[in-house]
């Protein structure tokens, strides 16, 4: 029953893809990321784990029939919440919603580029934290310093700067000026990537300035080519992590070949990613203990008091709630009821995390994230501008959703949305609508007729 149940689940993931590249006609639909990145977790992953058998020394195989039918049943919750939020979606080459005037291009610009200083501040601030470039990525794994949460996420707000520097040339050609501009911008988010081996960074920038780039001039890749590059970016993210040991500023930078990378998949650890879920799902089942959301709670509401202020804010809330035997270092001791405990600081996964916060009514957050990722995409189909840059925002997040769980991927996603939304609302929303009298060189736009004229510097109907 279990191997039946694995190739159901790789089957609706791979499926679910592909049908909603066929409704939309949109190869960044929400779905066409989601989909392959499912289907490596829960699919390619276990199925290379029990070719080797190894991963039974770990997991009950009675039990394994339940937790697999309970990532099946989250794959197509998560992709019955994309299809039905973004119902009625439907992209439309050279159609953009809207085209800025040439007084919000150039707000968009500014707000760009303060969220980008400060990313790219935030970045130098906690290298020189740790010691200078060389010695911060000197060893493997490398990282800045702060202790101060606030400035270790800000490095991060380069994703939505990049995103309104490209807003900003929505409807035509990248000014040369701002290409320079998002290159000083993304290559430390770029720099990181690479020199620290991170899967999360690296996707990230890649995935905003692809995706940015084709949809602020409202075009599209072909899919056997998006197919090509998300399955280059998996191999590339796969080598990376695999390599860890020989990328850094001395080494000799070799990339592991296929065999390291197969190996890196199908080995059985407390690590990894699915023996680590499978193991919250069977151990939550057998104990009867579930959070109920205190992993959300912790991770935004509590998380956004500083530690200056609240020294002890994780232990505190924990007693408060009356769940003693939380750990808030994110180590998962399965030792009473599997015999093993995990990796420290090792991720779960989406769906067993959310089993583990709400047994099966996790259904329903699936659901609602779903939902959440179709409503963004369509909303940046068909009126562009903010929610175009959420939509990347969300894509590039995913990773984060897929390979650890919904609770990296909340705190960043508030934080981040919530930034570009601030300098949005205060810096370019009411210049948005607002048009500008057009300078003599500018040339006339040819658009077709009945549809929309360019008047003023503005589209208007």
């Amino acid at each position: 029953m279990y191997d039946i149940l694995l190739w159901l689940t790789g089957l609706a993931a791979v499926t679910c893809g592909l049908v909603g590249y066929l409704i939309s006609r949109d190869v960044f639909h929400p779905l066409v990321f989601l989909g392959p990145m499912l289907a490596f977790s829960y699919f390619l992953t276990p199925l290379v784990l029990t070719s080797e058998g190894t991963i039974w020394r770990f997991l009950p195989a009675d039990q394994m029939a339940f937790v697999q039918f309970f990532y099946l049943a989250g794959t197509l919750a998560l992709a019955a919440g994309v299809m039905i939020g973004g119902y009625g979606g439907r992209w439309r080459p050279g159609k953009l919603a809207l085209v800025p005037s040439w007084s919000a291009r150039r707000q968009l610009r500014r707000a760009g580029l303060l969220l980008g200083g400060i990313g790219v501040a935030a970045f130098l601030y906690m290298i020189r934290n740790n010691g200078g470039l060389e010695a911060t990525y000197s060893v493997a794994h490398g990282r800045g310093w702060s202790s101060t949460g606030y400035i270790r996420e800000a490095f991060f707000l380069i994703v939505p700067a990049l995103m309104l520097l490209l807003v900003a040339n929505s409807g035509q050609r990248i000014r040369r000026a701002d290409r320079r501009w998002i290159a000083v911008i993304a290559s430390p988010l770029m720099l990181h990537g690479v020199l620290s081996a991170a899967r999360g960074p690296t996707s990230m920038v890649l995935i905003t300035l692809v995706v940015g780039w084709y949809m602020v001039r409202c075009r599209r890749p072909p899919l056997v080519l998006m197919a090509a590059g998300l399955g280059a970016t998996g191999v590339l993210l796969l080598a990376l992590v695999t390599s860890r040991s020989s990328i850094h500023l001395g080494g000799t930078f070799e990339l592991s070949g296929f065999d390291r990378m197969l190996d890196f998949v199908g080995r059985a650890t407390s690590g990894n990613e699915y023996i680590l879920g499978s193991g919250i799902i069977i151990n939550s089942r057998m104990t009867g203990s579930y959070e109920w959301g205190l992993a959300y709670l912790l991770t935004t509401v509590i998380r956004a008091i500083p530690r200056q202020v609240w020294p002890t804010q994780y232990e505190d809330t924990v007693a408060f709630f009356g769940m003693p035997g939380y750990d808030v270092r994110d180590t998962a001791d399965f030792a009473d009821t599997l015999g093993w405990t995990a990796t420290n600081g090792a991720a779960a996964g989406l769906f067993a995390e959310v089993w583990q916060q709400f047994w099966w009514f996790g259904i329903i957050l699936l659901f609602t994230i779903g939902w959440c990722y179709g409503r963004a995409w369509l909303l940046a189909v068909r009126r562009g501008g903010l929610w175009m840059m959420i939509h990347v925002i969300m894509l590039a997040l995913s990773i984060f959703l897929t390979q650890q769980g919904f609770a990296p991927m909340l705190f960043r996603i508030l934080f981040l949305g919530g930034a570009g939304w601030i300098v949005w609302r205060f810096m370019v929303r009411g210049r948005w609508h607002r048009p500008m009298a057009l300078p003599p060189q500018f040339p006339q736009v040819a658009v077709p007729a009945g549809r929309q004229t360019l008047q003023a510097g503005g589209w208007h109907p």
